[in-house]
């Protein structure tokens, strides 16, 4: 009994000192902890350089979008112009002032071209066609003139602009007194493209910022071609007067960028935002970039920096949330190595007390359901003594009031009575069978594969519930083998019957089985031409003795059945329908041998064919 005894103790030292030691920090814990602060430091820089990506994408985005918004309205200006040019020639190569006028209007500048000032004709006139050319204006309007003076040795005088008001200071501005001006009308006249100035300032902007003018030529007989030709048969422009900063005005609606944009030509501003009085003005700018763009004969300078809104959006904590975490992470996997591997034992102990009551209350539940379905088995079974009792005795008083009843002067109410009394005992019989067939669901040896006849089903189907060829179709394998066989066909029988008992119109009824070998579950669709179900009552029509239909449509049991069925098999019942549409259910029957799906998967294959 000593050596016994010592032995105990000898075990007992030997287990508290493998306990101690696995208290204690080793090599493999120094390990842990080293690799966890390599992670910590990799994941903030890839999180830090990830959000630092994505804010550079954004901003190059919004950038070229700005720069894209500026080209599309340019060219939307460029339409306006050459439908000017079209307008003049239409009418032989000139317009009087009232007719442009009526064309200006037609084009609903305001509306339909914002950021413009307006739309107007400038005429080529030679030395010797100016005297007839200010007659013909100032036939129309004696006040007309051309101003300033200059050296050139032919004018550009603007004849035309609309609208009148806003523009009259600039009505007999002549383009050859100013080289930009002057330099861009020579450029459309000898490209017969569509081109814009260099930045100026137009006299009717009495804010005095810098602005250009649009030009497209017009020829007579057309455009010529080649550059000689144009030259001699050049008859003018229809220009447009653009203030910069209306322009981007009109582009841009600044509250919803994150960009702020200036704009150069040559060196010289045409549009500023880079002001310490904009909104959002950022004086040191996270992000930055310039970008040249070709826009009519000059290029544009596009200075792009993002805002104060673009800061604020782009700051982000984390990556020092990861750090900080990870860092503190890394301490606190000190204490807990220890504290695990103090409480491990507890920990396993206290597991294995709750994993004994857990399996001593399924074993009760279980119990208790077993119960359950035995009475409720047994309750049904029990109930057919005395309802075939009240059938027989309704037999009999049938037959007893049989002559009272042929009578003539017999009171109708009798024979009413008799038959609504059969149609109860024969409800009543209908519920009781299908509360049996419910608890008997899961309680028999219905699992092993048997093969089913399945267009024998069908034909069968079609028999017992009287119905034509046309009524019941079915696709898919002649013959399938599964588990559960005989729940299958109950499930296959009650959809069918229910799509038939319900069905609106049962002579033009026609229902489709659908079976689909998927290898792991055969996919069945059981779809009918009915009524259609509304979504608030998808759910509810599977809950036990309910009905959508009046109480002579059935037990309401039959898709109670189909659900638990299903469930048993590992399924889930998928119904698609809508009032006036028909409904489709649809299941999987899973083998056994076969990995099944999770439910939201077997959901997601719901047949609507």
């Amino acid at each position: 009994m000593i050596d016994i005894h010592r032995g105990d103790h000898r075990d007992l030292e030997q287990r508290r000192r493998s306990i101690t030691t696995a208290g204690r920090l080793h090599w493999f814990h120094w390990v842990v902890v080293g690799f966890s602060l390599v992670v910590t430091i990799s994941a903030w820089h890839i999180t830090k350089s990830q959000l630092d990506e994505k804010f550079a994408n954004e901003f190059e985005a919004e950038s070229a979008q700005i720069v894209e918004l500026v080209q599309e309205r340019m060219q939307k200006y460029e339409d306006g112009l050459w439908g000017g040019v079209s307008a003049v020639e239409s009418h032989g190569g000139d317009m009087s002032f009232e007719q442009w006028q009526a064309f200006a209007e037609s084009l609903r500048i305001d509306d339909k071209y914002p950021g413009i000032n307006g739309i107007g004709v400038i005429h080529h006139v030679a030395p010797d066609q100016l005297d007839a050319y200010l007659a013909q204006q100032r036939s129309t309007r004696p006040d007309y003139g051309i101003y300033p003076e200059h050296d050139a040795d032919e004018f550009y005088p603007i004849s035309y602009i609309i609208p009148v008001e806003a523009n009259s200071a600039a009505v007999g501005l002549d383009m050859a007194h100013e080289a930009n001006r002057y330099q861009g009308i020579e450029r459309a006249r000898d490209t017969g493209a569509a081109t814009v100035t260099g930045p100026i300032v137009l006299v009717q902007d009495e804010q005095r910022t810098p602005g250009f003018l649009f030009f497209a030529p017009w020829y007579q007989d057309g455009d010529p071609g080649t550059r000689e030709q144009r030259e001699q048969r050049f008859l003018g422009v229809v220009y447009a007067p653009f203030v910069a900063d209306r322009l981007m005005h009109g582009v841009l609606d600044a509250t919803n960028r994150d960009v702020a944009v200036g704009i150069s030509d040559n060196g010289h501003t045409l549009y500023d935002e880079h002001l310490e009085t904009t909104p959002g003005f950022d004086p040191d700018p996270l992000l930055s970039t310039t970008v040249d763009v070709a826009i009519y004969g000059r290029t544009w300078t596009f200075d792009l920096r993002t805002t104060t809104t673009f800061r604020t959006a782009a700051a982000h904590n984390e990556p020092l949330v990861i750090l900080v975490g990870g860092l503190t992470l890394d301490g606190l996997l000190l204490c807990l190595f220890v504290m695990l591997s103090r409480s491990n034992r507890r920990a396993l102990r206290f597991a294995d007390d709750i994993a004994r009551d857990l399996h001593r209350q399924q074993a009760q539940l279980a119990e208790s359901n077993a119960e359950l379905e035995r009475f409720a088995y047994v309750a049904s079974h029990d109930l057919r003594t005395p309802l075939r009792g009240i059938a027989h005795l309704t037999e009999y008083l049938e037959d007893d009031l049989q002559d009272y009843v042929a009578a003539p002067d017999a009171n109708p109410d009798v024979k009413r009575n008799i038959d609504r009394l059969h149609d109860q005992v024969h409800r009543m019989s209908d519920l009781v069978s299908g509360i049996l067939d419910y608890s008997r669901l899961g309680s028999s040896s219905d699992g092993e594969p048997l093969s089913i006849d399945m267009s024998g089903l069908m034909e069968q189907l079609t028999y017992d519930l009287s119905l034509q060829p046309h009524h019941l179709s079915y696709i898919g394998p002649a013959s399938l083998t599964l588990p559960g066989a005989v729940s299958l066909t109950q499930v296959i029988q009650n959809l069918v019957t229910n799509a038939i008992v319900h069905h609106h119109n049962p002579t033009a009824a026609h229902v489709r089985v659908i079976a689909d070998d998927r290898g792991n579950a055969v996919r069945f669709a059981v779809i009918d031409n009915g009524p259609g179900i509304d979504s608030a009552y998808h759910q509810r029509i599977f809950e036990l003795c309910h009905t959508l239909g009046t109480p002579s449509h059935g037990s309401g049991i039959g898709l109670s059945i189909v659900d638990k069925a299903v469930r048993s098999q590992g399924g889930n019942i998928d119904l698609t329908s809508a009032p006036g549409a028909g409904s489709t259910f649809a299941f999987s029957w899973f083998r056994d041998d076969q990995p099944r799906p999770t439910s939201s998967s077997a959901h997601a294959e719901m047949t609507t064919a």
